[in-house]
C-alpha cells in the first residue's frame, strides 16, 4: 500500500515574481495533477509555484483519490517611503499631519511607523500627526513596517505661523493635550486635494477566486473612508480598520467606490472573466548561425493574442555556447545550442537552434 500523498510545507509566504518548488512525497510525483485555486499564483504540472499577483490561492495537489494542499500567500514587497511635507513650521500647540507615500502602490504591508528626536519639543503619534511643543526643532522619522525604508521631515517648533513648503496653512493656536484625539476643531485645515486609489490599473481584469489585498486611499486615514460596490456577487469587500480586500466572486462587472470624510470619491472597475489560457508559442525563426560575441533578438509569439498570462520563460540546453536574457541571444563559444520559449502554463514551448561560429 502507498503513503499517503503530502506536500513539504502547508503553507507558504511569497513575494512578488518569486518562485518555489513544491515536493511532494509518497506518490510518483510525475502522475500527480497540480491545480490552483486563483490566478495569483500558477503552479507548474512539476509543482512549481511561481508569484503573479498580490492575494491568496490554495494548491492542490491531486493523484488518484488522493488530495493534498498548500495555501501560499502572495505579497507585494516595500521598495521606499516618502514624506510630504519636506519642511513644516507651527506655533506652539499647534498640530499637522504629514503624508507618507509607500512604494510601490500595491505593497502588501504599507505600515509606517513615526519617531522624533526631540518629543520634547515636537510630537509625533502613530497617524503621522505632529504637534508643536517647545520653541526649537525636530526630525520626524517615517519608517516602513516592510523593509525598514525612511524618510524625513524637518518641523521647526515657535513659529508663531503654519507654513508648509508646498502649500500654504494658517490655523489659530490651541492648547490640547498630545494624547487628546483631534477634533474637527482643531484639525489643520489644508487644500482639499484629490485622492487616488494605491492601484494603477483601471479597471482591473481579474478571474473567479481572485483576491485583491491591501487596498487603500492614499494619504487617507483607513477609518474614515466608506466602501461600496455596485454587485457584491461580483466583487465583495472585506475590511478591518486598516486592511482593505476585494474578494472576487462570480463573472461580471462591477465598480468599487471609495467615500472620504470630507466627501471625495473614487472608484475602480473590476470585469470578472475566465483565464484565457496559451494555446500556442511560436518563434520569428527556426534557426540562426551568429559568429562568437555577436546577439540577436529572438521574438516570442503567444497566441491567442488576449492569453491572460503571455509571460514567457526563456533557457539555453547549452549555456557555454549561448546563453538567452528576455530573448536576447548572446553566442558565447563555438558550437550548437537549443534556445527555448516556455509559457506560463509549463506545457507551451518553442525552439530555435542557435550555431555559434568562429570570426572572419
Amino acid at each position: 500500500m502507498s503513503a499517503a500523498l503530502t506536500l513539504n510545507v502547508n503553507n507558504i509566504t511569497m513575494n512578488l515574481g518569486e518562485q518555489y518548488q513544491l515536493v511532494a512525497t509518497g506518490a510518483d510525483s510525475g502522475n500527480i495533477l497540480w491545480k490552483s485555486s486563483a490566478s495569483a499564483v500558477f503552479v507548474s504540472n512539476t509543482g512549481l509555484l511561481t508569484a503573479r499577483s498580490t492575494g491568496n490561492a490554495s494548491v492542490t495537489a491531486k493523484l488518484g483519490s488522493q488530495i493534498a494542499s498548500v495555501v501560499v500567500n502572495v505579497r507585494t514587497r516595500v521598495s521606499g517611503i516618502s514624506l510630504r511635507p519636506q519642511t513644516l513650521s507651527l506655533a506652539l500647540n499647534e498640530r499637522a499631519p504629514i503624508t507618507a507615500t509607500v512604494t510601490p502602490l500595491r505593497a502588501s504591508n504599507k505600515a509606517v511607523e513615526w519617531s522624533s528626536d526631540n518629543p520634547e519639543i515636537v510630537s509625533v503619534n502613530k497617524l503621522g500627526i505632529v504637534t508643536a511643543l517647545l520653541d526649537g526643532a525636530a526630525t520626524i522619522t517615517g519608517t516602513t513596517v516592510d523593509g525598514k525604508f525612511q524618510s524625513q521631515v524637518t518641523v521647526f517648533s515657535g513659529s508663531g505661523n503654519v507654513v508648509i513648503n508646498d502649500s500654504a496653512h494658517v490655523s489659530s493656536p490651541v492648547s490640547p493635550p498630545p494624547d487628546m484625539p483631534l477634533s474637527p476643531a482643531i484639525v489643520p485645515q489644508l487644500p482639499a486635494q484629490p485622492v487616488s486609489l494605491n492601484i494603477a490599473e483601471n479597471p482591473l481584469h481579474l478571474c473567479p477566486g481572485d483576491i485583491v489585498s491591501n487596498v487603500s486611499v492614499q494619504g487617507v486615514d483607513p477609518r474614515s473612508v466608506v466602501w461600496s460596490s455596485t454587485d457584491p456577487a461580483v466583487a465583495l469587500i472585506t475590511h478591518t480598520d486598516t486592511d482593505v480586500n476585494f474578494n472576487i466572486g462570480k463573472h461580471g462587472t462591477v465598480t468599487i467606490m471609495a467615500t472620504t470624510a470630507q466627501g471625495q470619491t473614487v472608484s475602480i472597475g473590476i470585469i470578472v472573466t475566465d483565464p484565457v489560457n496559451v494555446t500556442s508559442v511560436v518563434l520569428n525563426t527556426a534557426s540562426f548561425s551568429l559568429k562568437s560575441g555577436a546577439i540577436r533578438l529572438v521574438k516570442a509569439i503567444v497566441e491567442p493574442s488576449n492569453a491572460t498570462d503571455k509571460e514567457v520563460t526563456w533557457s539555453s540546453s547549452n549555456v557555454s555556447v549561448a546563453t538567452v536574457t528576455s530573448g536576447l541571444v548572446y553566442a558565447a563559444n563555438l558550437g550548437t545550442s537549443t534556445i527555448t520559449a516556455t509559457a506560463s502554463d509549463g506545457q507551451h514551448k518553442a525552439t530555435v537552434t542557435v550555431t555559434v561560429t568562429a570570426h572572419d
